[in-house]
């Protein structure tokens, strides 16, 4: 069973996020840069999805893994992989970035909200918005406001 996504403006401009067995669809405002791969300094008594921090425009930002945060498989990164810097939503002063790590070059394209249909037989995960069928193939959005949640709940930058 399918519904129809409704918007009242048909084309957002998005970054398809491609992951290891997904892939991710982002708003452009969402995505403040996407840089090479840097491995992220390690940080101690965190859960495994936390990968660490990179230094990215002279801040230390800290960088996870959206398939490890979601208990799926992960064969670590690909040799493409690339560092995708998110803009915080505003909800913590202490936090206006976090990044993931994403498995190669993302596209960037046009989304007819009109051709786009949510999938509803999905197991419901807290840091999925909605999984939506697209001209592009099944996606996640993912809930930001929940991953950035995540994020600062167990990140005290140095």
């Amino acid at each position: 069973m399918t519904q129809q996504v409704k918007s009242s403006n048909p084309t957002i401009p998005c970054f398809i996020l491609p992951m290891q067995d997904m892939q991710l669809i982002l708003p452009n405002e969402a995505v403040a840069e996407v840089v090479g791969w840097t491995p992220p300094t390690p940080v101690e008594a965190v859960p495994d999805w936390f990968l660490g921090e990179v230094e990215w425009r002279g801040e230390t930002v800290p960088v996870i893994s959206y398939e490890r945060l979601n208990e799926s498989p992960s064969d670590g990164r690909s040799e493409k992989a690339r560092i995708v810097v998110l803009n915080g939503s505003g909800q913590f002063d202490d936090m206006d970035f976090f990044a993931m790590v994403i498995q190669s070059i993302p596209h960037m394209l046009r989304v007819d909200i009109e051709n786009m249909t949510e999938v509803q037989d999905v197991e419901s995960v807290p840091s999925v918005q909605m999984v939506v069928n697209s001209p592009v193939g099944t996606g996640i959005i993912p809930n930001m406001v929940h991953l950035e949640k995540c994020v600062h709940d167990i990140y005290r930058p140095s």
